[in-house]
């Protein structure tokens, strides 16, 4: 609509939205869901669920601006500092007794379709999610705190692990257990990670207080411990984006998603 279209671009492929940002941050305010029909949206004053083919606007949740997807289930969000359940069957929202003000992912648990992973705040819960005909009721297993401060909301998920970052620590997290493995990058300050198509290796992307050249990409290797300095000439930008729907880094040239 004229609405979107003004206040929103967004990266097509094969029709399908990858990702949607701000025209002036260039920061991600919406979420897709895993099969390409549903559309979270942020907006002022909370977000909306939208039918990502008509624009239909399905539920509104107010003083939300960070929504996931928890499957087909429902949705999950922190409402006023307080992380909730919205179930799509029944409509109901449950308050989970997670000790997070802000929700920074929602992870699937690989193998077991009723579990995910609840991180935020420097925490970290196991949420499962117990469904019957009259609706869906969510329980929390396990929670704990993990190493370190200050996380950014960006996650690389591969297999059994998730890899996320705070300050100058990379965190390897066993999604099943929640056993959680840091590694100190001092003195670099990281600022990204992302998946590759090669497992237990992932992007991460930080600078050194020393450097005066701006930000570098790495590979790094849980399995070796070892990191390298990726070539950025060998690529068409610098600038990559984990395309979720695709499984796939991509590059942004300008407006463009191009393969990296």
């Amino acid at each position: 609509d004229e609405t979107a279209e003004a206040l929103f671009r967004a990266y097509f492929i094969d029709g399908k939205v990858l990702r949607v940002g701000e025209r002036t941050s260039d920061s991600i305010v919406a979420n897709l869901s895993s099969n390409g029909r549903l559309l979270v949206r942020a907006q002022p004053g909370g977000a909306v669920l939208q039918d990502a083919e008509t624009g239909e606007v399905l539920v509104t949740v107010k003083d939300a601006n960070r929504v996931h997807f928890a499957g087909g289930h429902g949705l999950v969000y922190a409402d006023d500092g307080k992380p909730t359940f919205h179930d799509f069957a029944s409509g109901s929202d449950t308050v989970l007794p997670f000790q997070a003000h802000a929700l920074a992912a929602l992870i699937p648990v690989p193998g077991k379709p009723a579990d995910y992973v609840l991180l935020g705040d420097g925490r970290a819960a196991l949420l499962s999610i117990a469904c019957q005909a009259s609706g869906c009721t969510p329980q929390l297993r396990l929670e704990g705190r993990m190493p370190g401060t200050g996380w950014a909301p960006r996650v690389a998920v591969m297999g059994e692990h998730a890899y996320f970052f705070g300050g100058r620590n990379l965190v390897q997290l066993q999604l099943a257990t929640l056993q959680a493995k840091p590694v100190a990058f001092d003195p670099m300050s990281l600022m990204d990670v992302m998946p590759t198509r090669v497992p237990g290796t992932v992007f991460v992307r930080g600078m050194s207080g020393l450097s005066s050249g701006g930000p570098s990409l790495y590979l790094y290797a849980s399995g070796a411990g070892t990191l390298a300095k990726v070539d950025g000439g060998q690529l068409p930008s610098t600038r990559l984006v984990y395309a979720a729907p695709l499984r796939t880094i991509m590059a942004i040239d300008g407006a463009r998603l191009v393969p990296a």
